[in-house]
């Protein structure tokens, strides 16, 4: 860690910025000077509740701008936040809050308030947010500071088995993230970003993180309001998106051509059909590619511009952050981003290789300028006649070749090679499934092995 402690990037916001527009949401807009008080009052409520630093606050709620002020106010009390899914079943929260060891729970779902099974104090935001608008002394500005490897963050995550890991990261983590994703893809005032990836997932926190340090504006859409209604009405400049919310995006033929405010698309969260590619690139809109995990905060790798040719992306490494592949194929990475351990049963535990790498999981390459190509999870590689397999390099060239708008690639168990890759593929409309044209497609850019033995159209 580069340092112990930083100036807090909130303070330093307010101060230095403080008219400029910090949180968009509906009618209520907060300047940095406001987000400053708003939060300075949550965190005083919160100490005379008797909160005190260290202990955990569980959130377990859909976007909101409480919620930020909430996580900020946490963080000034050097409390855990541990932002928890919604959507999760309410055994599964049960389960996880147990784990986690709360003193709080915020909610504003009834029936999360008033389960019984959850044995710890439950408030409503409007019981611990408070919005106080005023002024600002020069002196607590310039001189709070924040310590970087105070505990922030315990964000869930799904490893192999499928079961969600708690992800404990400090302040330092999320704070080195930021910094390397704004020096590479610039983030100023006057910008905003759409905050269309939810608070329990780094991807969201990210945006958090960015917006301090780049002194510019979150959009916390409403609920239920589509990101692209949003972007028109706020004239979003930054944008995060997983493939189907891009996909989503590009159906609204009509809005498309409206989209001149956005500087950035960052895409990541898995492959990415090249189709999707091509439909923004005829639209003109300014998707960056990136690769990163919850267990680094976010962001590894990301396009140093615009993609303009899907099959070179230019994924290169972050600032403030390691990366190499192993003897197996495996991406390995370092650095301070990356998270403290997993924490289960009061144990906090910290899986690395020798030299202090992470393993990700994730089976990659990197090419002689250093740019990144993903091949798939090592967890669903399967083996044919001795020959590994991954499904996504799979998926991958079959989006290639056009057409297709799902493509799933599942391995079956056969007696002569032990698994055989077959595909399930969803056309677009007006287009046939031919296997004989796709399997002899495929041959010009895949080994034999690799070929799937069928290709099933996608069931109903």
């Amino acid at each position: 860690m580069k340092s112990s402690q930083i100036s807090c990037p909130l303070n330093e916001a307010a101060y230095f910025s403080s008219d400029c527009p910090a949180v968009l949401c509906g009618s209520r807009k907060l300047s940095y000077t406001q987000l400053h008080h708003c939060v300075s009052a949550t965190a005083q409520h919160l100490e005379k509740i008797g909160l005190k630093p260290g202990q955990r606050v569980a959130v377990v709620d859909f976007n909101r701008w409480e919620y930020l002020v909430l996580l900020l106010a946490l963080w000034r009390m050097r409390c855990v936040a541990c932002p928890l899914s919604y959507r999760f079943p309410h055994s599964t929260l049960i389960n996880l809050l147990r784990n986690l060891d709360c003193q709080l729970l915020v909610s504003s779902h009834p029936e999360v308030l008033s389960s019984r099974r959850t044995p710890l104090r439950k408030l409503r935001f409007e019981d611990v947010v408070s919005f106080r608008p005023g002024t600002i002394g020069e002196t607590p500005l310039k001189t709070f500071k924040i310590s970087l490897d105070q505990p922030a963050t315990i964000i869930h995550t799904s490893g192999s088995s499928g079961d969600p890991k708690a992800v404990l990261h400090t302040y330092g983590n999320h704070y080195f993230n930021a910094l390397g994703a704004n020096e590479n893809m610039p983030f100023k005032p006057g910008d905003c970003w759409l905050l269309s990836l939810p608070l329990y997932h780094v991807g969201g926190l990210g945006i958090l993180f960015r917006a301090l340090l780049g002194k510019a504006a979150i959009v916390v859409p409403q609920k239920n309001q589509e990101p692209l209604e949003a972007i028109l009405k706020y004239q979003i400049t930054h944008l995060s998106l997983v493939a189907t919310q891009l996909h989503r995006i590009l159906q609204n033929k009509a809005n498309l051509k409206r989209l001149s405010s956005l500087k950035a698309i960052l895409v990541g969260g898995g492959p990415i059909p090249t189709s999707l590619f091509e439909k923004s690139l005829q639209y003109g809109l300014p998707v960056y590619l990136t690769y990163g995990l919850t267990e680094m905060a976010s962001q590894v790798a990301t396009s140093q511009e615009i993609v303009f040719d899907p099959s070179r992306p230019q994924v290169k490494i972050l600032k403030h952050r390691k990366l190499k592949i192993s003897s197996t194929g495996e991406i390995w990475v370092q650095g301070p981003a990356l998270f403290k351990g997993y924490v289960k049963k009061g144990k906090i535990s910290l899986p690395l290789k020798k030299g202090g790498w992470f393993p990700t999981g994730d089976m990659g390459t990197l090419d002689d300028e250093g740019c990144l190509l993903v091949a798939g999870r090592k967890d669903n590689m399967f083996i044919s006649a001795g020959e590994n397999i991954y499904p996504e390099e799979i998926e991958k060239k079959l989006y290639e070749l056009g057409g297709i708008e799902k493509a799933l690639v599942v391995p079956v168990a056969s007696e002569e090679f032990g698994f055989r890759p077959i595909a399930f593929l969803k056309p677009k409309k007006g287009v046939k499934v031919d296997g004989a044209r796709i399997r002899s497609s495929l041959e010009q850019s895949l080994p034999h092995f690799k070929i799937p033995d069928v290709f099933y159209e996608w069931p109903n």
